[in-house]
């Protein structure tokens, strides 16, 4: 059960790209004009996340009943998402533009689909898919909710320590997280394929 439940948090921690959620919410909150406005989305943004996730794991499932994909389908699928998103990281592309009249940013796209993207969810799909018995599951989901709490807590430790952040510093822990992905990506395509050949 500890094995789950750490493996767990270490994938989904680093499929909702901790660090390039830091730079996105730096970025996207740069022109609220108080400490207290910024805080506010942090902590809006970690109850989306919290919500999303525990959602996303429950009823997964039943999605995929409703429009016949199965498991190893949705493996190729959301790896090959993740793959194209993991480039974009270790490019240091944005993947989405927001715009100027967009005001409240918490739940999108901060929330969704910036740091909760296609292959968070593809992931957590898999995950609430694979995984029978309720024990399990809820170990699993624990650990998932704990890696989205940890990331919202370090968009809350953002906003204290905001003049102290070097950017050249988000993008390489940016780029690291995206080859870390590329990785996570290509193990779920290998086994999606593999899956369907068989």
């Amino acid at each position: 059960m500890t094995t789950v439940f750490f493996q767990t948090f270490l994938m989904i921690f680093f499929l909702l790209t901790p660090f390039a959620a830091v730079s996105a919410f730096l970025s996207l909150t740069a022109g609220h004009d108080s400490s207290r406005e910024k805080l506010r989305v942090a902590l809006h943004c970690t109850l989306a996340m919290l919500v999303l996730v525990a959602v996303i794991f429950f009823f997964g499932k039943y999605i995929f009943d409703l429009f016949g994909i199965t498991l190893d389908a949705f493996r190729v699928g959301g790896g090959t998402l993740l793959l194209l998103a993991s480039i974009n990281l270790a490019r240091g592309t944005k993947s989405y533009q927001v715009s100027e009249d967009e005001k409240d940013i918490a739940v999108v796209p901060l929330a969704i689909p910036l740091i909760v993207g296609p292959g968070t969810i593809g992931a957590l799909f898999v995950l609430g898919a694979e995984i029978s018995q309720m024990r399990q599951r809820l170990v699993a989901l624990a650990g998932a909710l704990l890696a989205a709490a940890a990331v919202g807590g370090l968009l809350v430790l953002t906003v204290f320590v905001e003049r102290r952040i070097k950017p050249k510093f988000i993008v390489m822990l940016s780029k690291i997280t995206g080859l870390i992905l590329a990785g996570l990506a290509a193990q779920l395509i290998f086994q999606g394929i593999r899956g369907l050949m068989q």
